[in-house]
């Protein structure tokens, strides 16, 4: 009996203990919940949020379409999705979608290779639509670039002051270990400043007005790149296996700039399968023609033989 009243003692919590322990170290408790919440507020103040948008698309078959046709009259009353007709099954039509190919053209179209930001307090601001300067490069060095062009533009006064650095490129992979640095001073835009890398341009932007003082910070890059990390962030899948819709989903660190991109990426891709379609009409076409032929020559030399005999 002493031995178990001595195990249940020694087994029993000593409140005791825990009180004078947290009571003599309370210093050490309140000190590391400070620096809890210190790294908490660092890491949602520094870290760029990342928004999730996401879109849903039909994808309808020809061979199919009388079948559900009565489906389809009710899923088009539906304004969040887009329509597109295909003939190779949702899963190919899944893999095109999620390709780097439709992401380049994709990039291209909205000029994605160029970001721009605005210097905050605690870091820069992404600038998306409103940048009050556009800067492009022309188009057949674009697709050369493997580095980033980086760049501001100031306004000082009623003149624009340009500064900025680049990388020239050796070949496809590689560029100089050393950057290349140039800066110009405009009076107005639009201007362009001729580089090893190409032609970059810049104009005004509609109504947004750069200040005085103000400075516009610009990364002009690679579309390769940035079409590889947007096809990395966007996910394609069914959203059922009894149906053809598929779900598209992009993470950005703009709402309305991912936004922009599915609804871009969804033209592309129609434009491509309607490429194909009429390229597909177009073959089909001349063969029919030049079978046509053949039977008016084989017809034509029959009657010729039968008139003859």
């Amino acid at each position: 009996l002493e031995n178990v009243q001595e195990q249940e003692e020694s087994s029993s919590i000593n409140f005791q203990v825990i009180y004078e322990t947290v009571i003599l170290n309370w210093k050490w408790f309140l000190l590391s919940l400070f620096i809890c919440l210190a790294l908490g507020y660092l890491y949602l103040r520094y870290t760029t949020p990342i928004f999730q948008a996401t879109t849903k698309v039909l994808i309808k078959d020809d061979d199919q379409s009388k079948n559900r046709s009565g489906m389809n009259s009710m899923i088009q009353n539906a304004t969040n999705l887009g329509f597109i007709s295909n003939s190779n099954g949702i899963d190919n039509e899944i893999e095109i979608l999620s390709a780097h190919d439709l992401a380049q053209d994709a990039v291209y179209d909205m000029k994605l290779y160029t970001s721009y930001y605005h210097k905050g307090t605690f870091k820069d601001q992404i600038v998306y639509k409103t940048q009050e300067v556009n800067v492009d490069l022309d188009s057949k060095h674009i697709k050369k670039l493997n580095a980033p062009i980086k760049m501001t533009i100031e306004r000082n006064g009623s003149n624009y002051q340009i500064k900025g650095s680049y990388f020239v490129p050796i070949d496809a992979f590689t560029t100089e270990k050393e950057p290349t640095e140039f800066e110009r001073t405009f009076a107005q835009l639009p201007a362009s400043i001729r580089t090893k890398v190409g032609t970059i341009y810049f104009t005004k932007n509609g109504n947004y007005n750069l200040e005085s003082g103000n400075i516009l910070k610009v990364v002009i890059n690679s579309p390769e790149a940035v079409a590889e990390s947007y096809a990395k962030s966007l996910s394609v899948s069914q959203t059922s296996k009894t149906t053809t819709i598929a779900e598209l989903v992009l993470n950005d660190a703009n709402p309305q700039r991912s936004l922009d991109y599915l609804n871009t990426l969804l033209k592309v891709y129609n434009k491509q399968a309607n490429i194909d379609k009429n390229e597909i009409a177009y073959r089909t076409e001349q063969f029919i023609n030049s079978r046509l032929q053949k039977i008016n020559a084989e017809l034509g030399s029959t009657e010729g033989q039968l008139e003859s005999y």
